[in-house]
């Protein structure tokens, strides 16, 4: 609800004065990825991270050593959210 009101006033007033009033956070309206929480922000950028360390495997890693191999490059996060994060991406 909070979002499709920022989208439909959003021309008509500062976007950032919304989400104060509103309190809403996590809100990213310039880069087109609005009502995006953080947590989804960084699952985003964590599945990247994980489709590079996949590919630089030869495809045979699974979700332990990928979390092994993530924290080893201090990306940290535990092996059933990058479990998770596999199977939604049909890795």
């Amino acid at each position: 609800m909070k979002c499709a009101f920022i989208e439909e006033y959003g021309s008509g007033f500062r976007v950032k004065k919304m989400c104060r009033i509103l309190v809403f956070q996590g809100a990213d309206i310039t880069h087109g990825k609005a009502c995006q929480s953080f947590r989804q922000q960084e699952n985003e950028r964590l599945i990247e991270k994980v489709r590079e360390a996949h590919k630089l495997s030869r495809r045979t890693y699974g979700s332990p050593r990928i979390a092994k191999e993530l924290k080893e490059n201090n990306i940290f996060c535990g092996k059933n959210r990058v479990a998770r994060l596999m199977r939604l991406e049909g890795i």
